[in-house]
């Protein structure tokens, strides 16, 4: 086979690999260790924690405008810790730390970030709404991710009025609405849950939103809004000011409010002789004279051929001959032992063993007779029972959520680096908006921009890569060119066999090319060198050949020329 790649490839191939270790490869790992890309490597150090104050952070002053009259506001911006109180269950080891974060928008701007993974989180900020029967409830609250979100919770808890002992906080505190992000597995979704007293029996019973959006997972701040209006039994979901579901309490969860009105009898049985079966075997079909039941389904071709060079006394499987009886193997107690076996290398090209033509469907196979389907005479339809009054039911036309007592954070989650901020329960829409103007939309503003420069960068950086590639494919073209004739001396001298070495090596082995570089370049130096002193010896002895050569021929045109002249005498006329 021809040799795909010339001697003068070899040392393209060179060039092309001292280009990339000095040019390409330092840009392209500069641009990893600034993008953060580095893979992560198990280490013996502590649990990392998510990024309370980012590197060079400095702190100024900053007090967003807060509507006074909001019933719950919280910014961090001040005294939160006389606001909140901290659950003191022992599974809730999780810490609560107030700081601006990995990634802040707002100089001077501060949430409240959940600092480990795999932790559960508790937290209660108290506050009373009374009855909400002919009110509209809005709550209002900002998540930013810092390190995404994989599987846990970025949900609030609006606990039940009647909770008092807040630091006792766990997963079974009754709550009144369940409003947020919560991915994990399968689970992908911007929760609404509220709890509905039950009127004949006075418990509680969740209600799950159907149908319900999915979660923001990228670094940007995200707003969540619900508003319940518990005059028409409405709600309204928003995600960043843009409504993403609206509906009815009555008609979007699942169970639905109000139960139905008729059950199945779960006394009811179905009766014996009850035909629910639609088709029956025709009673009156018979089997025809000429189906044969006993011919296979596929039978050997008969127009198959044994390949020539079968070995028919070939085992298809011999004893392993490299395999050796382990040291430890007792005949006793392990029993004679035997080689494994393996297949036989000799069957590889044809086959062996006992020859059998290959199997083909058979042509006058029809297999067990059926008689046909027809319609069942006695058929029914499916039997359901009957339906008798339900017991438990109740019409409610105008469900309300249930009183409030709290805003509660009670999550567990995988994920550190959650950043919540701007909370507010009201009943007043303009104020959420407002304060939703004084922070998120702000902050917004600010990472949009921050992501379209960052977009702009990764560009420059794109183009800077293609304007390299493209100098490097210039300056080889070139290169190729004016190596041409080393590659003839190289060959000249008997590199030949090394350059070959060195092809092989620049396809298989880039690397270890680079480092043969200088000893090859030496060797082509002291060969270059050795043809050029061997040059000069034959040029000498070519030389004095040359004269010699040249006294002879002076001596054979003197001695042509007297044997011309001694002729042209004899040829004179005698005077």
């Amino acid at each position: 086979m021809a040799r795909k790649v010339t001697h003068k490839g070899v040392v393209l191939l060179v060039f092309a690999s001292i280009l990339f270790f000095t040019c390409f490869l330092p840009v392209a790992f500069a641009e990893e260790v600034e993008d953060g890309l580095d893979e992560d490597v198990p280490s013996s150090k502590p649990e990392p924690t998510a990024v309370i104050f980012p590197k060079g952070y400095k702190s100024v002053p900053y007090e967003p405008s807060v509507p006074g009259s909001a019933l719950f506001v919280e910014t961090f911006q001040g005294d939160w810790k006389s606001k909140w109180v901290l659950s003191k269950d022992p599974k809730y080891t999780g810490e609560f730390v107030v700081g601006p974060g990995a990634n802040p928008a707002i100089p001077g701007d501060q949430g409240l970030i959940v600092t480990r993974k795999a932790r559960h989180y508790g937290i209660v900020a108290p506050f009373k709404t009374g009855p909400l029967d002919k009110k509209t409830l809005v709550v209002q609250y900002e998540v930013r991710l810092d390190e995404g979100l994989e599987c846990g919770g970025a949900y609030v808890k609006l606990l039940l009025e009647e909770v008092s002992d807040f630091a006792s906080l766990n997963g079974d505190t009754p709550y009144s609405i369940m409003f947020g992000p919560d991915k994990c597995g399968i689970t992908d979704k911007v929760h609404f849950i509220f709890q509905y007293r039950n009127p004949l029996t006075g418990k509680l019973e969740e209600k799950h939103l159907r149908n319900a959006p999915s979660v923001n997972t990228d670094s940007k701040t995200h707003l969540y809004t619900l508003i319940v209006d518990n005059k028409n039994s409405s709600y309204q979901i928003l995600v960043d000011n843009k409504e993403v579901r609206a509906g009815s309490l009555l008609d979007d969860f699942e169970p639905p409010v109000n139960p139905p009105k008729e059950i199945d009898d779960p006394n009811d049985k179905k009766p014996a002789d009850w035909v629910d079966n639609p088709k029956i075997p025709d009673p009156n079909a018979k089997k025809p004279d000429d189906w044969d039941e006993s011919e296979p389904k596929e039978i050997p071709d008969p127009e198959a051929v044994k390949p020539e060079g079968w070995l028919d006394d070939e085992p298809e499987r011999i004893p392993d001959p490299n395999a050796r009886k382990p040291e430890d193997w007792d005949d006793e107690e392990d029993g004679e032992w035997e080689p494994p076996m393996i297949p036989n290398p000799k069957c590889e090209e044809v086959g062996c063993g006992k020859w059998k033509p290959p199997m083909i469907p058979n042509p006058r196979y029809r297999g067990k007779w059926k008689a046909p389907l027809i319609d069942n005479p006695n058929y029914k339809g499916p039997w359901r029972p009957r339906k008798i009054p339900n017991p438990d039911y109740y019409e409610d036309l105008h469900p309300t959520v249930q009183p409030i007592g709290g805003i509660a954070i009670e999550i567990w989650t995988m994920n550190q680096g959650i950043v919540f901020d701007n909370f507010l329960v009201d009943f007043d829409i303009e104020n959420a908006a407002k304060l939703a103007k004084e922070t998120f939309e702000l902050k917004h503003k600010h990472e949009v921009a921050k992501e379209e420069n960052e977009l702009k960068r990764l560009s420059t950086k794109k183009g800077t890569k293609e304007k390299i590639l493209d100098i490097a494919e210039t300056i080889i073209t070139k290169v190729e060119t004016l190596l041409e004739p080393l590659e003839r001396l190289a060959v000249s001298v008997g590199l030949g066999p090394v350059l070959d070495k060195m092809v092989d090596l620049g396809i298989n082995r880039p690397i270890l090319l680079v480092a043969l570089i200088p000893p090859v370049f030496v060797l082509l130096f002291l060969g270059l060198n050795s043809g050029s002193k061997d040059k000069k010896k034959k040029k000498k002895r070519v030389s004095k050949k040359d004269e010699g050569e040249a006294t002879e021929n002076k001596e054979e045109v003197r001695s042509s020329d007297a044997t011309s002249e001694g002729l042209r005498r004899r040829n004179v006329p005698k005077e």
